[in-house]
C-alpha cells in the first residue's frame, strides 16, 4: 500500500530546535562559552588593572579628582602685552635712541645706533648680552674688537669696559638689542609706562 504523504505544514514540531537548518546546538554553545569566557574575563581584568594604574599615577602626581578651581590660580597677576613700536623712546646720547623694558630681575633695551653717534666707553656691574639685529657696528670689549653684522651676539662680563663705534654712513642705522641682569635701576626708571606688578 502507498503511505500517505506528509504535508510540509504538518511536520513533527517535537524535534529540537537544533535540528532546524542554521540553528546552533546547545552543546556547541556551551563549548563556545567555555572557550570565550576566560578570554573575556582576562580582557576585563586587564582594563581594570590599567584603570587602577592610571589612578595610582594620578595620585602620585597629586592631581586625583582635583577640579581646575581647586588647583590654584595659574598666575597671580594680570600680564599685559606691549609692542616695541609703542614703547616710549629717549635719546641716550647723540645718535643713540633707546627703548627699555623690564622684568623682575632683568632689563632689555632696543637701541637704534646712527652713523656719527657719540661713543662712550663705560663699565657696570651687570652682565650684558649684546646683539645686532640690523646693520653693522664695531664692538669693543676690554682689549678685544668685534666686527658685528646682523645676527651677532656677544656676552659682556660685569665690570669690563666696553663701547660700540657707530655704523658707517653706507651701512645706515643699526638696530641693537641688549639684555642686562640683574635689574639695572638707572635704566629701569624709564619703564614707568609698564603696568606689570613687580616684586621690587
Amino acid at each position: 500500500m502507498l503511505k500517505p504523504r506528509t504535508s510540509p505544514s504538518r511536520r513533527d514540531s517535537t524535534k529540537p530546535a537544533s535540528d532546524k537548518p542554521g540553528a546552533v546546538h546547545p552543546a556547541v554553545m556551551r563549548i563556545h562559552w567555555q572557550l570565550i569566557q576566560p578570554i573575556a574575563c582576562s580582557y576585563e581584568q586587564s582594563r581594570e588593572t590599567m584603570r587602577q594604574s592610571r589612578c595610582i599615577s594620578t595620585k602620585e602626581r597629586g592631581l586625583k579628582s582635583k577640579k581646575p578651581s581647586e588647583r590654584g590660580p595659574l598666575m597671580t597677576n594680570h600680564v599685559p602685552q606691549y609692542n616695541w613700536d609703542t614703547i616710549p623712546e629717549r635719546e641716550l646720547r647723540s645718535g643713540v635712541v633707546q627703548k627699555v623694558f623690564r622684568g623682575d630681575d632683568v632689563l632689555i633695551g632696543q637701541t637704534t645706533l646712527h652713523p656719527g653717534m657719540t661713543t662712550a666707553p663705560h663699565s657696570h656691574p651687570y652682565e650684558q648680552i649684546f646683539m645686532i639685529l640690523k646693520g653693522r657696528v664695531t664692538l669693543h670689549v676690554g682689549d678685544q674688537s668685534f666686527d658685528c653684522p646682523a645676527g651677532t651676539v656677544v656676552r659682556i662680563p660685569p665690570n669690563v669696559i666696553h663701547w660700540a663705534d657707530g655704523p658707517r654712513e653706507e651701512d645706515g642705522p643699526a638696530l641693537n638689542m641688549d639684555v642686562w641682569t640683574p635689574l639695572r635701576p638707572d635704566y629701569a626708571e624709564h619703564t614707568t609706562y609698564q603696568t606689570d606688578s613687580f616684586s621690587r
